[in-house]
């Protein structure tokens, strides 16, 4: 894990947002050059845990602020949260002025699940041993149980995206004050093959930002995410650089102290190596390394 800090710092990565489930990262961060923000997980689909799981996420985020870490609690997804955790989590959120990261969409396993209470999904959570009988399904999806349960979140970072339609986008912008879309190509393309319809929500004029996915033994690599989005997608830097710099800071709201050259803010500078300045398009063999 020290060695990946390492390599992402490298690399150019100078702000981190990390999902926690375990303290198992915070030696690490206390170390780091990254300024890291963990979002400390609370999990449980069982409405009479949610109490429990909700102090287990508070457990957690106690710790990190005892080392001095930069911290909030969050859920995983709308699949995994009950309502009465999702609505605890939302609150504190809200009270703390911190956003929420909530995997948002991300295979049609998790859609399936949501308005029906059946499919694979239901039946992996089975065969974990959780118990989901009082599970109640929501026919207006995804989109509608995170608007009727997290709304007082007011700001949040929707991860993945891979099946949001622009009715989902519209009603998320309308339903909170502050959303971030986080793309993440490498993570999507391995788990479903599947990369989200990006091009309508950039006519709405939302906001991108890009998570690096960390592989088992493997540094996150934004370089990397950036390569697949312009190789499938008619994008270039003009609109990359944004979405994997000043968009993250301002989704994790540091954009006070991160993500542009500003007077008295302290991003960080990353070389490209190889770059068709003309189309500003990356070139296959480029690296990135921080200056």
């Amino acid at each position: 894990m020290l060695q990946n800090d390492r390599e992402m710092y490298l690399s150019g990565i100078v702000v981190a947002g990390d999902i926690c489930n375990t303290d198992s990262s915070f030696d690490v961060k206390t170390q780091s050059l990254i300024r890291y923000f963990s979002f400390c997980r609370g999990i449980s689909p069982q409405a009479d845990r949610a109490e429990s799981a909700f102090n287990k996420g508070l457990e957690l985020l106690g710790k990190a602020r005892n080392l001095g870490l930069h911290v909030g609690i969050t859920a995983h997804a709308p699949y995994s949260a009950s309502a009465g955790l999702m609505h605890k989590i939302a609150a504190a959120s809200r009270d703390e002025g911190y956003p929420m990261s909530i995997h948002f969409q991300e295979s049609a396993e998790e859609l399936e699940f949501i308005s029906t209470g059946g499919g694979k999904m239901a039946e992996r959570i089975e065969r974990m041993g959780i118990d989901i009988s009082d599970y109640e399904p929501v026919k207006d999806g995804q989109t509608g149980w995170l608007l009727k349960n997290a709304a007082t979140a007011q700001k949040i970072i929707a991860v993945h995206n891979t099946w949001s339609s622009p009715e989902d986008v519209t009603r998320l912008n309308l339903g909170f004050r502050d959303v971030s879309f986080c793309l993440c190509p490498s993570a999507n393309l391995y788990i479903g093959g599947k990369l989200p319809s990006i091009d309508f929500i950039i006519r709405l004029r939302r906001r991108f930002a890009l998570e690096p996915t960390a592989w088992l033994n493997t540094a996150p690599d934004m370089l990397q995410e950036m390569q697949i989005l312009q190789s499938n997608f008619n994008l270039n830097l003009k609109t990359l650089i944004p979405w994997a710099s000043l968009n993250g800071a301002k989704a994790l709201g540091i954009d006070s102290e991160f993500g542009s050259f500003t007077k008295g803010k302290k991003p960080g500078i990353v070389h490209l190596s190889k770059v068709n300045h003309k189309e500003l398009l990356i070139l296959p063999d480029c690296r990135s390394r921080i200056i």
